[in-house]
């Protein structure tokens, strides 16, 4: 279970006894964290960009609020919500960002179908 701590920047892992066996450091406010094709993702809310556990950085044209995985389990994208920017984008970890389109108002999640 991963717990994103928004006002401190860190993210604590902890196992299935729910035993602390990790805290990730270095992020501004981490909101969520998912898994791309084996890696694990920090979305945060307070920098534009993703970063995992393992340090790569992809950019994004805002900061991101929702993020939701799209395609199979081989797929490295995913649809990002730029709240406080009004915009959504396709980003892709490995190349960046794909798309971004303006959105209505606040978009607050993403749905893939």
């Amino acid at each position: 279970m991963f717990v994103p701590g928004r006002g401190d920047g860190v993210v604590h892992e902890f196992d299935r006894e729910l035993e602390l066996t990790a805290v990730h450091e270095g992020f501004s406010r981490p909101v969520d964290v998912f898994e791309v094709a084996g890696d694990w993702w920090v979305l945060d809310a307070g920098a534009a960009r993703l970063r995992s556990f393992d340090g790569a950085v992809v950019e994004t044209p805002a900061p991101g609020l929702v993020a939701t995985p799209v395609g199979g389990a081989g797929d490295r994208r995913l649809a990002v919500s730029h709240y406080d920017d009004d915009r959504v984008s396709l980003v892709d970890v490995d190349s960046g960002t794909v798309w971004t389109a303006e959105s209505p108002a606040y978009p607050f999640g993403s749905v893939v179908v």
